[in-house]
């Protein structure tokens, strides 16, 4: 008899008819979507607006006189074209010094008492079993499609493996990856977990940029951002320069901003050979998205029994 199970938070449903995918911090009705902030936070918070509305009301006044009709945002979501200051190092021996250097400290960790733990753990987990698999047609494929069941693994690991990869390869100098998430709690959330699991703290090696909110520094090399936040920075960097790879969590998310960054992303591959991009779905539509974007390959991730 076929049986289908679904991941719902922390409680495993088995059901003779397929079950729906269902994502409680994504779900509008639940409280939950409420966040409750310290007083230093709120402070902060309040400070970033005051200061934003500031600057708005300044950048209105100096160009008032223009005859020019072009508009101005000063908005802080619009990104330096150029986010990842070590993807451009003044000579070759700089790049291999970066990397060699970022290859001890992976090799640093994994070999540490808490380090083996953390893989132990990532090793159980369905999307590590396909790690090889995925990383094959990562490199083989400009446009990678990956589908698995919520809590498979995908959205945690696929980026470190790709990092983690990169680093092995002497090329983690040059590897800029960005991750979009469509919500930001979902941004902020992954990108403190992959930390984590790195034994790093947030804004080092991995970091994330949300609206009016971010942390991330000079070493940072995977990014996690919303949808939006991507969109805008298209605005003013249409090419993603340095950026090596794309990865679009949770396609079956069809939203405005989602289906959009989809068309520009397919206009982009032809401009950017090298680039590569990687979109995940927790459901087995993926066809759909691979006959958009023809050659695609499709990995399926299966689920663990």
């Amino acid at each position: 008899m076929d049986l289908y199970s679904h991941l719902y938070v922390k409680a495993v449903v088995v059901s003779k008819v397929p079950l729906p995918s269902y994502r409680f911090d994504l779900d509008e009705k639940r409280p939950q979507r409420e966040v409750i902030l310290s007083p230093g936070l709120q402070k902060r918070v309040h400070t970033h607006l005051v200061n934003y509305i500031s600057e708005k009301h300044m950048s209105r006044d100096m160009f008032s006189g223009s005859r020019s009709n072009a508009t101005i945002d000063n908005d802080d979501l619009f990104w330096n074209p150029e986010p990842f200051p070590y993807s451009k190092p003044n000579n070759e021996k700089s790049l291999w010094r970066k990397s060699m250097q970022m290859l001890d400290k992976q090799r640093t960790w994994q070999e540490s008492t808490e380090g083996r733990k953390i893989l132990e753990f990532r090793r159980n987990l369905p999307a590590y079993k396909e790690k090889d698999t995925i990383l094959s047609a990562i490199s083989r494929n400009q446009v990678v499609i990956i589908s698995g069941e919520t809590g498979c693994g995908k959205t945690t690991q696929i980026p470190q493996f790709i990092l983690e990869s990169e680093i092995e390869s002497m090329r983690g100098a040059m590897c800029n990856i960005l991750c979009t998430q469509p919500r930001r709690l979902s941004v902020m959330s992954v990108s403190e977990r992959i930390a984590t699991e790195r034994m790093e703290k947030l804004g080092e090696t991995v970091g994330y940029k949300v609206r009016l909110e971010g942390m991330k520094g000079r070493d940072t090399h995977l990014l996690f951002c919303t949808t939006g936040i991507l969109l805008r920075r298209l605005l003013v960097d249409k090419n993603l320069k340095d950026v090596t790879h794309v990865i679009v969590d949770e396609i079956h998310e069809r939203g405005i901003n989602e289906d959009f960054l989809l068309v520009v992303l397919k206009d982009l591959l032809p401009l950017r050979p090298e680039l590569r991009l990687i979109l995940m779905s927790a459901t087995l539509e993926a066809d759909l998205f691979s006959s958009y974007f023809s050659g695609s390959l499709v990995v399926h991730i299966p689920v663990r029994i």
